[in-house]
């Protein structure tokens, strides 16, 4: 009998806003242990200081257990691909996956594909999208770039980052605004908040 699906989530947020850096200190985390990060293609993989081997082709060993690919190609095509490997045994098995977006995307289509795409639902269960809002430069951002609001108003849950440099309660305030429903936290809620859903959804 086929198992449980794999629970996928996205994680989005613009250019510079420390969705990276999120990432990094959540995989160290024990409970994000047998993860497998999907790194957009028009993004940098930016998890230098995890790497520990080379496995094979463009699908790299991360500290704790983790996998990170680069997405070269459509996303329904990785994901399958991740998931034959890990049947065949070609490399170690996961329980989650994590797709990191390019800072510019619109996380819709990539929702799609993930809730939609019948290479992709028959062994994966989209879980959320959780998305990295830059307290310091969103609001002055947003007027120029609409990914932005695309980006918070699609999320399930949003992380304040460089709250360190700004007060994030204005960028926050326009993000219930735009998307009531959404979970707010600060980034240092955000690293447990991704170790509980990676529980929850493992």
């Amino acid at each position: 009998m086929r198992g449980a699906k794999t629970p996928v989530f996205l994680l989005t947020g613009f250019l510079g806003s420390g969705k990276t850096t999120l990432l990094n200190r959540a995989l160290k985390e024990p409970a994000l242990a047998n993860t497998a990060v999907v790194v957009n293609e028009l993004g940098a993989i930016g998890l230098d200081n995890l790497v520990i081997a080379q496995a094979t082709d463009n699908v790299v060993l991360l500290d704790a257990g983790c996998l990170c690919c680069a997405n070269t190609g459509a996303l329904h095509e990785t994901l399958a691909d991740l998931n034959g490997r890990r049947a065949r045994g070609e490399i170690p098995p996961f329980e989650r996956v994590i797709i990191e977006t390019s800072g510019a995307a619109d996380p819709a289509p990539l929702v799609n594909v993930i809730a939609g795409h019948p290479l992709v639902t028959a062994d994966y269960a989209f879980a959320g999208t959780v998305c990295a809002v830059d307290a310091q430069h969103f609001l002055a951002s947003r007027t120029q770039y609409p990914e932005l609001d695309k980006q918070a108003a699609l999320a399930d849950r949003v992380v304040a980052t460089k709250t360190d440099l700004a007060d994030p309660a204005p960028a926050l305030d326009f993000v219930r605004e735009l998307n009531p429903e959404v979970e707010v936290c600060d980034s240092v809620a955000g690293l447990f908040l991704l170790t509980l859903i990676a529980i929850v959804g493992g």
